[in-house]
């Protein structure tokens, strides 16, 4: 089953502002238009973003009214991670979770903006699919089974988490990889990367039982998941190893 693309979910109707405009006239819209959120453009590009709560943090760190007539520039989050309008669902939802971001550009494959997705319609997007789900389970068996493996189809490619670890899938890494590997091309940011595997598991399984060695597994994930940082992210790379 062909999956659900950005381009179909996102929003075009998107405020933008260029770098230098002053803050005051990006507040001024955000207020007007009710949005949560103001793109920066350079030609037509996403170079920043500046959301309620950039301007929440401006207040709390004590700016002043002389701060509203400084450019967007200085006080938006940049640079910014992307959507290309083609890519699917699954790639905005991994990518929003593992960034922990909730407003994302969409661009054309000449990088323009085209339009914004947000966590809120990701959301929705998945609701939705569950929605038609519980709707065909209503009709009647002969008409709804065709449909309702096509959706199972799409509902379990949109599975980004190991249900033994607890801890990201072998596809969501590798479109979590795909997109660090271009921000940190794009923007000159490193970023690292550490393979491990755990030792002697496969004795350890033949001798104890594959219980044990599963139990093992969920040991191992819940002591990586409580000694790492915010912005690090753990996937099950295959077998008793991990990234």
């Amino acid at each position: 089953m062909k999956e659900t693309l950005v381009k179909t979910l996102m929003t075009e109707d998107v405020t933008c502002l260029p770098p230098d405009a002053p803050l005051q006239l990006a507040v001024k819209k955000m207020v007007e238009q009710r949005y949560s959120c103001i793109v920066i453009i350079k030609n037509e590009i996403p170079f920043g973003i500046i959301t309620e709560r950039d301007i929440v943090n401006m207040l709390n760190h004590g700016a002043g009214e002389t701060s509203l007539s400084l450019p967007v520039s200085e006080f938006m989050s940049s640079p910014i991670l992307s959507l290309n309008e083609n890519e699917t669902l699954f790639d905005a939802t991994v990518i929003s979770r593992a960034e922990k971001i909730r407003h994302i550009p969409v661009v054309d494959n000449e990088e323009n903006l085209v339009g914004l997705v947000t966590y809120s319609d990701l959301v929705d997007a998945h609701f939705h699919a569950v929605e038609i789900q519980s709707e065909l389970l209503e009709q009647s068996f002969e008409a709804r089974i065709e449909k309702l493996q096509q959706l199972n189809d799409e509902l379990k490619a949109l599975s980004m988490e190991d249900h033994l670890m607890e801890i990201g899938n072998r596809r969501a890494m590798e479109v979590d990889l795909g997109h660090t590997h271009y921000a940190s091309t794009r923007y000159g940011h490193p970023y690292s990367l550490l393979l491990m595997d755990i030792d002697y598991f496969k004795q350890y399984n033949d001798n104890y039982g594959h219980r044990a060695g599963d139990n093992a597994l969920k040991l191992v994930a819940e002591s990586l998941k409580a000694n790492i940082r915010g912005s690090d992210r753990l996937y099950r790379y295959g077998g008793e190893e991990i990234l």
